[in-house]
């Protein structure tokens, strides 16, 4: 039998299902809107930066983190708990800014992040290539013969 709407176990566990199936919905509206807008020729720019800064996600990440650790914990600023929503979205915009920047200038010179080199070459076991020349290719085979 099932529990009446006004009971707790109600909202908890059966109510929650529309929200849960609806949020599955949205999220995918947000996805193809997403998608048809990236190739619109005026989200072209900004399309090549986000590509730019993905093409280093490892390096990003782990930026980001130490960014925002060396902002909000007791070993750095320590801001934690200290700052408004409205402050978190600002640092937030500052700290994808820096992101955006540094992923921008440092792909120039180079063909991967720092980290996905070190990921790579580890991989691989040899040294990979990580400064741009006019001879070495962007990307190698997934499968290389050995």
């Amino acid at each position: 039998m099932l529990p009446l709407p006004s009971s707790p176990r109600y909202s908890f566990f059966i109510g929650s299902q529309f929200n849960y199936w609806g949020s599955l919905g949205v999220s995918l509206a947000w996805i193809c809107l997403l998608a048809i807008a990236s190739k619109m020729p005026a989200w072209r720019g900004a399309v090549q930066l986000l590509a730019t800064t993905g093409r280093m996600a490892f390096t990003n990440y782990i930026l980001e983190s130490l960014l925002c650790t060396l902002i909000f914990y007791g070993h750095g600023l320590g801001l934690f708990s200290k700052v408004s929503r409205v402050q978190e979205v600002l640092v937030m915009v500052a700290v994808w800014m820096v992101v955006l920047v540094f992923s921008r200038l440092w792909m120039r010179r180079f063909y991967f992040g720092p980290l996905e080199w070190a990921w790579r070459s580890l991989t691989y076991r040899e040294i990979e290539p990580l400064g741009r020349s006019s001879g070495q290719q962007l990307y190698r085979p997934a499968a290389r013969p050995r």
